[in-house]
Formats: structure tokens, sequence, C-alpha cells
């Protein structure tokens, strides 16, 4: 087996243009998404997809040029109670047979991890029906 070569160094210039990512594990997942509603032909043993539910914490830190959206969030995963969200949304996911599970919501999750929802200046949604079922 080959062995492992270390990184290169990459000599990036100091900046205060750059953020800090960090992915949430939102603990949001949907099952039993029909793969034919996303892709064909069909594959023979894969009918279903699984579908874990992942946010994004971004972080501009620049004390000199600090804004209301220096914490962003990229989606939210789907909310702990989606069974009250709008009523198409719900009955739709319902008849098509997915299977929702989420443990916790995003603000819960930063709070448990020692950020302040409160700073999170802006949402940015990745796709529509995040915005009706998922916020």
């Amino acid at each position: 087996m080959p062995e492992a070569q270390p990184s290169p160094e990459l000599n990036i210039p100091h900046s205060k243009h750059i953020v800090h990512v960090s992915i949430i594990d939102t603990t949001g997942h949907v099952g039993k998404i029909p793969v034919s509603a996303f892709m064909s032909p069909a594959i023979p043993g894969f009918e279903f997809l699984q579908a874990p539910c992942y946010s994004f914490l971004i972080k501009h830190d620049n004390p000199e040029a600090q804004s209301k959206y220096d914490h962003m969030l990229w989606d939210l995963g789907v909310r702990k109670d989606w069974e009250n969200g709008p009523k198409v949304v719900v009955d739709r996911v319902k008849a098509g047979g997915f299977s929702i599970e989420v443990d916790k919501n995003v603000v819960d999750i930063l709070r448990e991890n020692g950020d302040d929802p409160e700073k999170v200046g802006g949402i940015i949604w990745s796709h529509y029906h995040w915005v009706s079922l998922f916020a």
C-alpha cells in the first residue's frame, strides 16, 4: 500500500475575507424517497433513497467591519415538528409514504454547541421546499 503524502503547502495569504464553515448534523433524516422521482432508468434493488439533512454555519469574523451577516446558516434541515408545516406539503409527504425522523431543531443544536442563535443574521435556502417544510 502506498504511503500517505503530507498535504501541500498552500501559502494562502492572510485576509479579512475568509469564513469558517461548520457542518451541522441536524438530526433530520428523510427516508423511503422513491429514486424514480430523481433519476432514471431504474436500477433494480435501488428503489428508495435515505437522505440525511445537513445545515452549515458560516462565520465571518472581521472586527474592523462587523455586520449582522457575520453569522449565516445554509439551510436548517427538517424542523422537529414537521407535521405542523403547511398542510399541502405535509399531506404530500404522507401520501408519498416518506419517513421523516428529527430529534432536534437547529436552534437547539447551536445552543448545545456554544453558538448563540441570536447572532445568526440570515438564512440561505438552498432550494424552495426547505422554506415550506424544513424551516
